[in-house]
């Protein structure tokens, strides 16, 4: 009954969202977990053991440490065949390219695109410009991967 109440709200259909700590990779990158949100907050917790075949990611590169961090989430909590699609602002260049160069290491592969906010989404009025990577599209996946998501993006670049 509890674990029902956890997720009410948060699954529908084949649709489940989760919270994953960037953390908690049990990888290269181990640091101490913190405790999650409560659920009335944010989407409960899944199991250790738990793969996705899409991982959903919006600006979750604002900090060096994260560059590892995601990576070794990605790797280790992308199923087979899945893949992730994460949009940000590349606030700092070097974060990006060392999340690309965690990414190949995990031989995963990112492939980028610009993106371009719409004007409502540009965030505080005159500091929307402010990122020196501008915003980025990215889909990470293992190579023969058959996400087709990701193929069509590539197919667009």
């Amino acid at each position: 009954m509890a674990a029902e109440a956890a997720t009410e709200g948060w699954e529908a259909g084949c649709a489940a969202v989760r919270f994953l700590d960037w953390n908690a990779a049990r990888g290269p990158v181990r640091a101490a977990s913190s405790e999650p949100p409560p659920p009335s907050v944010a989407p409960p917790m899944g199991p250790a053991d738990e793969r996705f075949e899409v991982i959903l990611g919006t600006d979750i590169l604002y900090e060096g440490w994260m560059a590892a961090s995601v990576a070794a989430v990605l790797e280790e909590r992308l199923a087979e065949g899945g893949g992730a699609l994460i949009c940000c602002a590349v606030r700092e260049q070097a974060i990006f390219t060392e999340f690309e160069a965690e990414v190949a290491s995990r031989a995963m592969r990112l492939t980028s695109h610009p993106a371009q906010p719409q004007p409502q989404d540009m965030g505080v009025k005159g500091r929307e410009w402010d990122y020196e990577g501008g915003f980025r599209l990215m889909i990470i996946d293992r190579p023969g991967s058959p996400w087709a998501g990701a193929e069509q993006l590539r197919l667009e670049s």
